[in-house]
């Protein structure tokens, strides 16, 4: 039902123009009119009183409709009515005007033949013509099985004539007076035969099977075009082929609008739902915050220390503002929380958080060196929540090769110091970074945008389970779905840019936690 509402719109517009056109179109359309006339096909009896009555034989009524669609028999008839010599084609189009039926009773049988025409004159005279050539037809079927009947006997005589003459000038005289023995009296009997046979053809009357029933009259009325029906077939067709239409751009469209299609295509739960915020920012409801920070608890069943990666398909747009909103809930519950910029391909840091003028050591410092002096930046929104953040602040070389190499070890130190870590990682299908990385993770979860591909997602829940890594589950977030977005960078901002910060809360500071 929401498919047909969400459909409706488009496909009442398709039923509204296909309405309007048969409307234009039928009132434009010649008026048709039907002319019919009915033919009876009965057995007339073979004498009346003294007159010798001579009739085809019987078959079976459908061969009469057969004559008139297979033959020749309709041609001849308009010919002979208009004078007008029609080619294949137009008999052909022709033949789609005419109608016959059969109607089969116990003894007898009645033909229907109708035929459409913009003129009620014309229409009725093609019916009678048509009618008539088919009643001369069945009587020619008469004459000519009498015609037939005098040939044969003709043939047979002049058989027996040309036996006894071979036999004659083979020069077998007895033969030839044996021949002429016995054929003398079968041609005698032919001979009387054929007299018999002409006496009949010129003394009988020649009659047919068909008789007419009905002559068919000019229609006083049109019977099309049917305004009101092809208006109201106009407008099925229409609806039927709005909704198809939209249904094909539904199939073909691999765009995501639902929290159903992501945990479809991913398989795991839908942790949580960002509605849009405003362009630029980093900050997320609230609401949606505790409830995804409450169904990723749930989800690790009270493991500690955990660690989260927050990562996505292939834009930085998608998961904006998920991985900071995580961790300031995070620290909220009273966890001691440590937030990751594990982005080392542009210019940071990337959460939209003003680090004032600290001076600590970058991400990639710490990767290169697991064993460093531990100075991360704390951030304090208010006296009852903060987390530190270990920033990436200038982008790296091979920064694959390089996490690939320190995060393991980084990530077993920060265990002993945290109870919970939140890993901001670059996008799964645009760099190898998150694939090297959430191996060291307790689970990964991902971020989609609304109006994200769905293809892309599937891709990324493929590549997470080839590389064994737990999915947790996946976030649906209101960014990305504008057309800025699909084509910013995949970082969602400007490289060798930093973003402008968003403003933070009454009494927000960041400072270097000194350990």
């Amino acid at each position: 039902m929401r498919a047909l509402r969400r459909g409706a719109p488009l496909a009442l517009l398709a039923a509204l123009i296909a309405g309007i056109v048969a409307f234009v179109v039928t009132e434009r359309m010649a008026p048709v009119y039907e002319a019919s006339a009915g033919l009876l096909a009965s057995q007339p009896p073979s004498s009346f009183g003294n007159v010798d009555l001579i009739r085809p034989p019987v078959v079976d009524p459908r061969v009469y409709q057969r004559v008139l669609l297979d033959s020749t028999l309709m041609h001849d008839a308009l010919l002979r009515l208009d004078g007008v010599d029609r080619g294949p084609a137009a008999m052909k189009a022709f033949q789609r005007r005419v109608r016959v039926s059969v109607e089969n009773q116990d003894i007898s049988s009645v033909i229907h033949i109708s035929v459409r025409d913009s003129d009620p004159e014309r229409a009725a005279a093609y019916a009678n013509a048509i009618s008539a050539a088919l009643i001369d037809w069945d009587r020619d079927r008469a004459r000519d099985m009498v015609a037939n009947s005098i040939a044969a006997i003709e043939r047979s005589i002049s058989d027996i004539d040309a036996e006894i003459a071979a036999a004659v000038s083979a020069g077998d005289a007895g033969e030839a007076q044996r021949l002429q023995a016995l054929g003398a009296t079968l041609r005698e009997q032919r001979v009387r035969e054929l007299e018999s046979a002409r006496a009949r053809s010129a003394s009988a009357v020649v009659v047919g099977l068909l008789e007419n029933l009905s002559v068919a009259q000019p229609p006083a009325g049109a019977i099309g075009p049917r305004l009101v029906f092809n208006v109201f077939v106009a407008l099925v067709l229409g609806l039927l082929f709005g909704y198809a239409i939209q249904f094909a751009r539904w199939s073909l469209n691999h765009s995501l609008t639902s929290r159903e299609q992501l945990a479809d295509l991913t398989g795991q739960p839908v942790l949580a739902v960002f509605p849009r915020t405003r362009r630029g920012s980093h900050r997320l409801a609230a609401d949606a915050v505790g409830f995804f920070r409450a169904n990723l608890l749930r989800s690790v069943r009270g493991e500690r220390p955990v660690v989260f990666g927050i990562t996505s398909p292939d834009s930085y747009l998608e998961k904006t503002g998920v991985a900071a909103s995580l961790a300031e809930g995070l620290a909220r519950s009273g966890l001691r929380t440590l937030l990751i910029d594990a982005d080392l391909r542009q210019q940071g840091p990337g959460f939209g958080i003003d680090l004032g003028r600290s001076q600590t050591p970058s991400f990639d410092a710490y990767l290169q060196n697991p064993n460093l002096e531990m100075q991360p930046v704390t951030v304090v929104s208010d006296a009852r929540a903060s987390f530190d953040i270990l920033p990436a602040r200038v982008p790296a070389r091979q920064p694959s090769e390089l996490i690939a190499f320190g995060f393991d070890a980084l990530i077993a130190n920060l265990r002993q110091r945290y109870d919970a870590i939140v890993v901001d990682l670059p996008p799964m299908l645009a760099y190898a970074d998150a694939l090297a990385a959430a191996p060291a993770c307790t689970g990964v979860v991902l971020a989609v945008a609304v109006g994200g591909n769905g293809r892309h997602v599937a891709d990324a829940v493929e590549l997470l389970d080839a590389n064994r890594i737990h999915l947790l589950g996946a976030v649906l977030t209101g960014n990305g779905n504008t057309r800025r977005a699909r084509v910013a960078t995949a970082s969602g901002r400007p490289p060798g840019q930093t973003p402008p910060p968003d403003p933070q809360p009454r009494g927000a500071r960041a400072r270097v936690k000194q350990r």
